[in-house]
């Protein structure tokens, strides 16, 4: 059985976007993909955002940080892994994902 994905929250973007690339792609991918991701045929960033995750995406990390490279803008994306069990980050800036420790703190009290 494998580790996977339980939800990706974009933590932050500016001109966060499928490219063209990214859309040829997805039209000629062929292969293995998670149960909900971009390369789903009904998927669609108006409605669903980024996402990649349920059965099979744990398996298929190295295919998800190439797909988040042909999106345009930047992005820092927070990966939840099986029910919160654990958390990792990836950053997308020029077309260059990156992986990154996640740090959650408390914020001010509130009044």
């Amino acid at each position: 059985m494998s580790y996977n994905i339980d939800s990706i929250e974009t933590v932050y973007s500016k001109d966060f976007s499928p490219s063209e690339e990214f859309e040829k792609f997805r039209a000629d991918f062929e292969g293995d993909i998670p149960e909900d991701s971009v390369l789903d045929d009904e998927w669609s960033m108006a409605d669903s955002g980024f996402t990649w995750r349920g059965e099979w995406s744990g398996r298929t990390t190295e295919l998800l940080a190439k797909v988040l490279a042909l999106f345009d803008g930047e992005a820092d994306l927070v990966l939840t892994w099986e029910g919160g069990d654990s958390h990792s980050g990836l950053r997308l800036h020029s077309h260059v994902v990156t992986e990154h420790e996640v740090v959650m703190t408390l914020g001010k009290q509130k009044s």
